[in-house]
Parts: structure tokens; C-alpha cells; sequence
């Protein structure tokens, strides 16, 4: 039942913890992401017609001056 998985294909590693990295295009990415899916739900959804967010900048280099919770402030 299912596919077979060869040995290469369970050892092979699918995910780059450091494009979490700030300055990574993956992050300049998700930033611009979230910024884009907040203002298109802050223009559309009534429930989100008075919200305010903050975004803390993902591209600084200094990124240990920004508490780690952050990105609650969304």
C-alpha cells in the first residue's frame, strides 16, 4: 500500500531551518505575504475593519533589539 521510499529519499533534507533568517528571500516573501493578506482582509472582512497591526521589520539585521513574541503584534 503507498508509495515506496528509497533510503536517498528518507534521508534527504527538506527543509532549510536558516531561511527563517532575516534578509532570506523567504522572509522578504512571508513579510510582504502577511502585509498583503492583512490589508486585503482589513479592506474586505467587516470583522477586521477597525483593527490596527504592526509588522516588525524582517529585513533588519539588528533583529535581536525585537522582543521574540513580535510577531504577536499582527
Amino acid at each position: 500500500m503507498g508509495k515506496e521510499i528509497s533510503e536517498e529519499e528518507k534521508n534527504k533534507v527538506s527543509w532549510d531551518s536558516n531561511a527563517i533568517t532575516p534578509g532570506t528571500p523567504f522572509m522578504d516573501l512571508l513579510a510582504t505575504s502577511l502585509r498583503y493578506w492583512v490589508v486585503q482582509k482589513m479592506n474586505t472582512d467587516p470583522g477586521w475593519k477597525n483593527v490596527s497591526s504592526h509588522f516588525p521589520p524582517f529585513d533588519l539585521s539588528n533583529i535581536a533589539s525585537y522582543p521574540p513574541a513580535a510577531s504577536s503584534y499582527l
